[in-house]
């Protein structure tokens, strides 16, 4: 594990997927892939130039279930509140401009009332041979993908507001296709693996347990 960033913190997982896994992942998902959509609202999403790319989402299987507690024992959440796990290709072009991976960013009413997703983990599943990279800008950080590596992050301060600094976008792919695929772990459920602040006013959580100080 990397700390590329300390403030906010973001994790890099080097060579933490086998060929023989992600061989598996994309064989299963090639056939299935469909033109991504972001959401409009509760119940609807569309369709936008903003998110060039395909996508498809899987329910539990045995294999994704060892997936997933696999990721929970890297990231020390539990991984019963993980959403379904998506994957996502995006070639000649493909890209996606800066965004929160939380919904309704800033309103903070609406943030705590709903299981929001909390923080990110990301893995590639193929190298990019031009372009492609994750962008954070505020953080002025940049993942390149090569396949096995994941970067994990948090979406939400303590305060329960959207983490700015972690804001982030996928750069064009120049040459090459890029595979991903996204875990986002939900709030409900991790009241312990990551408790709330007692001071509403600090908004830098130390994660005690990923033991960053």
């Amino acid at each position: 594990m990397e700390i590329i960033s300390s403030d906010p913190q973001i994790f890099v997982f080097h060579d933490t997927f086998t060929p023989k896994i992600i061989s598996t992942f994309l064989k299963q998902i090639v056939p299935y892939l469909q033109r991504s959509t972001v959401n409009v609202n509760k119940t609807s999403s569309s369709i936008s130039e903003h998110r060039t790319s395909k996508g498809v989402s899987f329910h539990s299987d045995g294999m994704i279930t060892k997936l997933y507690n696999y990721v929970g024992a890297l990231t020390s959440l539990r991984w019963e509140s993980f959403e379904n796990f998506q994957i996502a290709n995006y070639g000649i072009g493909g890209h996606y401009e800066t965004h929160h991976d939380t919904k309704n960013p800033g309103k903070i009413e609406t943030i705590f009332s709903s299981n929001h997703r909390i923080a990110t983990f990301m893995i590639y599943l193929t190298d990019v041979e031009k372009g492609g990279a994750t962008v954070f800008p505020q953080a002025n950080l940049s993942v390149v993908p090569k396949a096995g590596k994941a970067v994990f992050w948090y979406n939400l301060n303590p305060d329960g507001n959207p983490c700015d600094e972690t804001r982030h976008g996928a750069c064009p792919v120049v040459i090459g296709d890029k595979y991903i695929a996204n875990i986002w772990v939900r709030e409900h459920g991790q009241e312990f693996t990551r408790p709330c602040n007692l001071d509403q006013n600090d908004t830098k959580y130390k994660w005690p347990n990923m033991n960053i100080k």
